[in-house]
């Protein structure tokens, strides 16, 4: 609303048509609101009477117009203005000296020094000269800071947008409420006292009374003064009682005298009454009972509790204890023999405590009865009671009760004699009281004595007892067969059926009927209904009727069937049951009846309460309860607050509320009578088939009458909703105003797509771009270890994205791109931080939530959402905050933008808005034609026709068909990014519990995950995919075990796919997609952005970068001859992918050597390069390091780089760009995705699919594995970002900006290693060749394959060994597998404690074969394992050593990787062979190629002078 009428009346004359009408006649066509956008003129005819709106337009004239920008205003209040210059032409006046503006405060002005330069103004009311300049600034300040900018008056004031009318916000209320308290009632008395003590001695006066009458209005006028005076005084020591009890209460012991008094006086009626209650519930349960020892029988004869009532003698109350709690110490006592405050006539007939159990001994004729006394009784002691309140009836969740200290017991127990020779001995034996009491103490103390205490749970006890829903009770009705109906004359049969349960769920319909079908015996429905149970122990009966129109109903006949058997068959199909009235048959029904239960989650134990706070996303990954779309919505609308009354005449409301799931009614709530805070706490449970894709709609109304007036209204998702009212205060924000309390509880449960029909898929509004930059962790965590950081983006509580994490890093800066769809501006976004934990749970570190809706606003002018501009394109350094939402120290920086979507029609829908266009286009000619001839009509006769003003008729229809886009399937794919809708329509996967994955390009966490697949069909469910660039964009189907696969041994089967592929074989219809034995359709539809993205979020910004390190040119000198031994490392983004081969003293190394390295962002990622002088021993030094800037290079040109180092001297590189998408690593976790293996899966520029494979290992050192990677991605190379490698320790961590402690005994080359020697002792103790090969590995450097491959110079010694290689290779078929032993001998210098831990990689994917146990060194630094294991591979394969050093506290690192290749012929030599891994060596053997098992004849050797 704009709140100008000239506006809005102009609005309607635009909006209305003009037809012709007869006079006194009412128009053909519907007459509807004003607010349409189209103006036709029409003419209609009619003859019935009419109501014709006229709307004439009236200028308002502009009284004033708006101010000259150059009019300067000043606005003072002085004393003495007289003495004041006179004000010139402007309205303002010149300077004035203080004594007359303020000539109280300045009696007394000290004495003035004359200004250095002279600052008076010219002559009194002239304003100084101003330059050209100056006054355009002060012209510009002027328009800047008006009243609507310089402050924000309107909203701190709670103003109407429009400046008329009722404020528009929640705090309104509080104001208005405010305002009444504070001004009104002290000001309002205060000046009517003033006024009414003027108008009465006028008054008086006036009527001719003499001064004395003035005493009489003096006298009232004191009278209401003090009234007043009191009423105020009264409220004041009010206020400061409360604030000084609240402060003090604490501190203070309350008496209970009114409790202790209720007490006395409810105790003598309750007390006889619950005696007799414990002895009806005891005895019982004692007549079962055998205690042996010769007692035959137990029973309670006599159990009283005394006529004094317990006393409560004081109480003390917490404060400060937190919201929502209470906290109170209790001092209670139960002492029935003290009489000192009773009266004598209570005393006299004061009746003891007793409590009396018969024991028989003996049996038969031989049996006695004893009685065995308890009496004075006594018990005092403190307590401390806490309450938690909660949002269920009746409002308290939990009470916790604990004993401040040991309570005081007194009994006596008198076992034989009864009461005349009882002896008690309790005191006759000594030491047995003491004995007792410290046996109820060790008894009761774990529970109740503090520190510990006793909780109970009063929701969960009231949930226990609540008539809830335990599951869906499906049944497909599917048709009938011989109906037979009464034999009345002209009767047919028009059959349905009435589905009715014994036990009803409170709020749901008693009947459930189907369609009713006319005219037949043998009707089919194929209806499924929906019955929500709350036991199964009831019957279901199906009744059929034939339906009268007339007479009442008949009945055909019904079938009970008995819930209980679903408990053994969840699922009965296909039967057929007789319809019978008694005895007789009157038909077969056939029906199909199937069970699904509520899935209740596994209650946490203790330990995993307490690790609740530190678990990370790892673990919840596997919890699938939440991923199940379909379940029970349990809803108790409590109370709505802060409704505005001003539709209201009276201001009293009579409020109803209606819920609405998907458009559809499901529950009306009764109607309050005048009351505006309606509470309702009214409870229903209904089923949802999709809380992803369903709306919940809560719309609350005034009802007048038979009218009702919408006062606000809730909209939303489902799933968003649910969210909301978990994330924040217990309430839900309507529209315009209002708080809607609201409790949500969520059931799952899984039903499968044939009985529960998905809504509509909700289109897209765009995608939320998040850029998450560098976080710094200031705070220490739970447990011990490094901190190994990753984040994790959520959606409504679902994980969109994981970043793989920095190892030993308190600084990760991830400069990660995360694009999120976004389906509604009500979800919720968090980004959390978490530690990686190698063993164990991952640790929490902090989480930062977002509402979408602060991160995006509504443009109207293009119905469009847009990011806000206090959010777009900036940096933000948001705190994180913990489990209890504490503000941590802990930071990360984040950049939030919207790339928007449009809205267009899928394919279904298309149908549709043709069928509705073509509708429209009939009665729109219809209409048409019907003007013309009343035009003609109003020609002949205009007497009797006039031309009207209406509504355009069609404008509904014309909404309906303009509401989106139609686009035809070549405009969509034209427009290159967008959001891909996957719905999964039906489909089975090979295997059962079992998951899909959806990866999108080189996305490493899954786009879609489907819910748990348990071996029958798959659930319907949709996903939302962005693609940044549909031509070249590939998707990555997976079958997984876990929901998320972590390593190649959670694969079950993959498959790759050209988007564009999968889009135009599912968009029209669904298509089917098969791979390894799962079969599933999926339906496509495409929704492309608004705007194009920019060419750094494409595919020409993402590739390879090949490579070549050419020389250097006078670098620093290190060592003592003057020269350095330099190499070169590569790192991208603080993460080593390369290091090339160490030249020998020089100052001008030529390397020559290629490398091909993974950029994913040229725009965002860091190249840099770093010289390092080779040492043999202690740190390498540091020869300088050079940053090669990405921005500028073009996809496939070759360039040359000549960039100087920061120390001295120069590299040279070449290098091209190869745009492509690269398949995602399988381990999510590691930051290590520049250094492993990979294979392309989407290029430019006429790249194929495995352009890498050219460069297999070459990219990260590793010779001989395939371009398909190792196990957990880059598992092999882990630990880049914590380690100081090759370098000192200062530049590695200014590489890898790591500030924490180097890992001095643990640090390694995480290339693995490829060179090994053998040894000539087959012994592992002998040390003479065990020092020999250490020697020969340190002293002689080491060229490996991929170095060789890539362009270096091989040695002579590499050249023999890879000939040998080859033909090793030949003798043993490439296609055959062999088996092989490998014996772990022995372990020098690697670790205190190691284990080494054995796989075999081949063809991409690794396998993990064997573990040895955990050896210690002994003094000289040698673990012997002796430890040997099997396996078959084929020579093409690789073994994988990677040695663990173990830690009983701390977390297990990684000592060193390393590979022996199988087609090596010293494999096949049987030698013992010394492998370098980390700072020392393992020793092991072998024994290969032995035995082929299905291998084709061996190929013979090529003679060395032809291989």
């Amino acid at each position: 609303m704009s709140g100008n009428p000239v506006v809005e009346e102009e609005a309607q004359i635009k909006d209305m048509t003009n037809v012709v009408t007869p006079v006194a006649s009412t128009t053909a066509t519907e007459i509807i609101d004003n607010g349409k956008d189209k103006l036709e003129k029409t003419y209609s005819t009619g003859s019935q009477k009419h109501s014709i709106r006229r709307s004439t337009s009236k200028r308002r004239k502009n009284g004033t117009g708006a101010k000259n920008a150059d009019e300067i205003l000043v606005a003072s209040s002085v004393h003495n203005a007289n003495k004041l210059p006179v004000a010139n032409s402007q309205g303002t006046i010149g300077s004035i000296p203080l004594e007359k503006v303020h000539p109280k405060e300045m009696k007394r002005v000290p004495s003035r020094n004359p200004n250095l330069r002279d600052t008076s103004i010219s002559g009194p009311g002239l304003l100084d000269t101003i330059s050209v300049e100056e006054k355009k600034a002060m012209t510009h300040s002027v328009l800047e800071d008006n009243a609507e900018t310089l402050y924000p008056w309107r909203i701190i004031g709670e103003f109407h947008s429009s400046g008329k009318g009722v404020p528009n916000t929640v705090d309104s209320n509080e104001i208005k409420a405010y305002m009444i308290e504070s001004f009104y009632n002290d000001w309002y008395y205060n000046m009517a006292t003033v006024i009414g003590t003027c108008f009465f001695a006028w008054l008086l006066a006036y009527c001719g009374f003499s001064w004395w009458s003035l005493g009489l209005v003096f006298l009232g006028t004191s009278s209401v003064y003090n009234t007043e005076y009191r009423r105020f005084n009264r409220n004041v020591r009010d206020d400061l009682k409360r604030v000084t009890v609240e402060e003090t209460l604490s501190d203070k012991t309350e008496t209970t005298l009114w409790l202790n008094s209720f007490l006395s006086k409810f105790w003598v009626i309750y007390m006889p009454v619950l005696s007799q209650q414990v002895k009806d519930i005891v005895n019982p349960q004692l007549v079962d009972a055998a205690p042996g020892y010769g007692i035959d029988a137990i029973s309670l004869d006599e159990f009283t509790l005394g006529s004094k009532a317990p006393a409560i003698r004081g109480i003390k109350t917490y404060t400060k204890s937190g919201k929502n709690i209470v906290e109170m110490d209790w001092s209670f006592a139960f002492t029935p023999n003290d009489v000192s405050d009773m009266t004598p006539i209570e005393a006299k007939e004061k009746i003891n405590p007793k409590i009396a159990l018969g024991v028989s001994i003996g049996k038969g004729v031989i049996s006695k009865s004893m009685p065995i006394l308890v009496e004075n009784i006594n018990c005092a002691g403190r307590m401390n009671i806490k309450l938690e309140f909660g949002k269920i009836f009746p409002n308290i969740k939990i009470v916790s009760v604990q004993f401040l200290e040991p309570p005081m017991i007194d009994f006596a127990l008198k076992p034989i004699g009864g009461d005349t020779l009882g002896l008690d001995v309790m005191s006759f034996l000594p030491g047995l009281k003491s004995f007792v009491k410290s046996l109820i103490d060790s008894n009761v103390a774990p529970m109740l004595y503090a520190p510990n205490h006793l909780d109970i749970n009063v929701e969960e006890i009231m949930a226990a007892q609540a008539n809830d829903a335990i599951g869906v009770v499906a049944v497909n009705i599917s048709s009938a067969t011989d109906l037979k109906s009464s034999d009345f004359i002209t009767n047919t049969v028009d059959p349905y059926v009435v589905l009715k349960t014994e036990k009803t769920l409170p709020g749901e319909e008693t009947e459930i009927r189907t369609a009713i079908k006319s005219d037949v015996k043998n009707p089919t429905w194929h209806e499924t209904k929906y019955i929500l149970v709350n036991s199964l122990n009831q019957k279901l009966s199906l009744t059929c009727f034939d339906f009268n129109d007339v007479r009442k109903d008949t009945l055909i006949g019904s079938v009970d069937i008995d819930l209980n058997e679903l408990f053994q068959t969840p699922s009965i199909e296909d039967k057929t049951s007789e319809l019978l009235i008694g005895s007789k048959s009157r038909g077969m029904l056939n029906y199909s009846i199937s069970w699904y239960p509520v899935i209740k989650s596994e209650k946490k134990t203790e330990k995993q309460e307490v690790d609740e706070e530190t678990v990370g996303l790892s673990d919840a990954e596997d919890q699938d309860n939440d991923a199940i779309d379909s379940g029970i919505a349990k809803i108790t609308l409590q109370k709505i607050t802060d409704i505005s009354s001003a539709t209201s005449f009276t201001s009293n409301l009579s409020p109803s509320a209606k819920l609405y799931i998907n458009d559809k009614l499901v529950k009306s709530f009764r109607t309050l009578k005048r009351i505006n805070e309606p509470s309702w706490n009214e409870t229903f449970e209904v089923l949802i088939g999709s809380k992803t894709n369903s709306t919940m709609t809560l719309k609350v109304f005034d009802n007048r009458g038979s009218n009702e007036v919408l006062l606000c209204q809730y909209s939303s998702n489902i799933e968003d909703g649910l969210n909301t009212l978990k994330s924040s205060d217990d309430f839900l924000t309507a529209s315009p105003f209002g708080k809607i309390y609201i409790d949500a509880e969520w059931k799952p449960v899984e039903i499968s797509d044939m009985v529960v029909s998905k809504s509509m898929v909700k289109d897209p509004i765009g995608c939320m771009r998040l850029n998450v930059g560098q976080a710094l962790i200031k705070g220490s965590l739970k447990g011990m270890g490094d901190i190994d950081p990753y984040f994790v983006v959520t959606l409504n509580r679902h994980p969109k994205f994981k970043s793989k994490h920095f190892s030993d890093c308190m600084d990760p800066k991830f400069n990660q791109l995360v694009y999120v769809p976004i389906a509604s501006s009500q979800q919720s976004l968090s980004i959390s931080l978490y530690d990686y934990q190698s063993v164990g749970s991952d640790r929490f570190i902090g989480e930062v939530n977002f509402a979408t809706s602060d991160i995006i606003e509504l443009d109207k002018s293009t119905n469009t959402y847009t990011t806000k501009q206090n959010m777009n394109g900036k940096m933000i350094v948001a705190n994180l905050n913990d489990k209890n939402k504490g503000r941590t120290p802990n930071t990360v920086e984040l950049e939030f933008s919207f790339v928007p979507t449009q809205s267009v029609y899928s394919p279904t829908e298309l149908e549709d808005v043709e069928k509705l266009e073509a509708d429209l286009k009939e009665r729109r000619d219809k209409f048409e034609d019907t003007q013309v001839h009343n035009k003609a009509e109003m020609d002949k006769n205009p007497d009797e026709w006039e031309v009207a003003t209406i509504a355009n008729p069609f404008e509904d229809d014309e909404k309906k068909i303009n509401r989106k886009q139609k686009l035809s399937f070549d405009e969509l794919i034209s427009m290159n990014s967008g959001i891909l809708v996957v719905q999964i329509v039906k489909g089975a996967l090979s295997r059962p519990s079992s998951y899909l994955n959806i990866h999108v390009d080189d996305v490493i966490y899954p786009s879609f995950i489907s819910t748990k697949f348990r071996g029958n069909r798959m659930a319907s469910d949709v996903g939302y995919i962005f693609v940044r660039d549909l031509k070249y964009s590939k998707l990555l189907f997976r079958v997984s075990k876990k929901q998320v696969a972590k390593d190649q041994d959670d694969v079950i089967s993959e498959t790759y796919m050209d988007t564009m592929k999968v889009l135009k074989s599912g968009y029209n219809e669904p298509t089917k997609i098969s791979f390894n034995g799962s079969t599933f359709s999926i339906q496509c539809a495409f929704y492309p952005t608004v705007n194009a993205l920019p060419i750094s979020e494409t595919i020409a910004d993402t590739g390879l970068l090949n490579l070549n390190i050419v020389s250097g040119t006078g670098l620093l000198s290190a060592d003592r001859n003057g020269k350095s031994d330099p190499f070169v490392t590569i790192y991208v983004n603080r993460q080593k992918v390369f290091k090339s081969k160490t030249i020998k003293k020089t100052l001008d190394p030529v390397w020559n050597e290629k490398t091909s390295v993974r950029i994913q962002s040229l725009s965002r990622d860091e190249l840099l390069f770093n010289v390092l002088d080779w040492d043999r021993t202690g740190d390498n030094d540091d020869l300088g390091v050079t940053i090669l800037d990405m921005k500028s290079i073009k996809p496939n040109q070759n360039y040359s780089w000549d960039c100087p180092l920061n120390t001295q001297g120069s590299i040279k590189l070449q290098g091209t760009f190869t745009p492509q998408y690269t398949k995602p690593t399988m381990d999510v976790i590691e930051k290590n995705l520049s250094s492993v293996p990979f294979k392309a899966i989407g290029t430019v520029g006429g790249a194929g699919m495995n352009a890498a494979s050219t460069m297999a290992g070459a990219a990260v050192g590793i010779a001989g594995v395939g371009a398909g990677g190792i196990k957990k991605g880059g598992s092999l190379l882990k630990s880049f970002g914590g380690a100081t490698i090759g370098g000192t320790k200062a530049t590695s961590d200014r590489l890898t900006g790591s500030s924490s402690k180097a890992r001095t005994s643990l640090e390694y080359d995480d290339t693995p290693n490829v060179g090994y020697t053998t040894i000539q002792s087959n012994t592992p103790s002998t040390p003479s060749g065990l020092d020999t090969a250490t020697r020969s590995i340190k002293e002689t450097p080491t060229t490996s394959t991929s170095a060789i491959s890539n362009g270096g110079t091989p040695t002579a010694a590499t050249a023999v060994r890879k000939s040998r290689a080859s033909s090793f290779a030949r003798t043993l078929a490439p296609s055959g597998t062999y088996e092989g032993t490998i014996n772990i001998i022995s372990a020098e210098n690697i670790a205190k404690h190691v284990q080494i831990k054995i796989s075999l990689t081949q063809s991409g994917r690794m396998k993990s074969l064997y573990k040895t146990r955990n050896q210690k060194v002994n003094e000289k630094g040698l673990a012997q394992f002796g430890e040997s294991c099997k396996f078959k591979a084929s020579p093409e394969a690789n073994i994988v050593l990677t040695a663990i050093s173990r830690h009983l506290l701390g977390k297990d690192k990684d000592a060193g990787v390393a590979q022996v290749l199988l087609s090596d012929p010293k494999v096949q030599a049987g030698e013992n062979l010394a492998v370098k891994i980390g700072s020392g060596q393992l020793v092991i053997q072998i024994n290969y190629g032995q035995t082929a098992t299905n291998t084709p004849p061996p190929v013979p050797e090529v003679p060395q002078e032809y291989a």
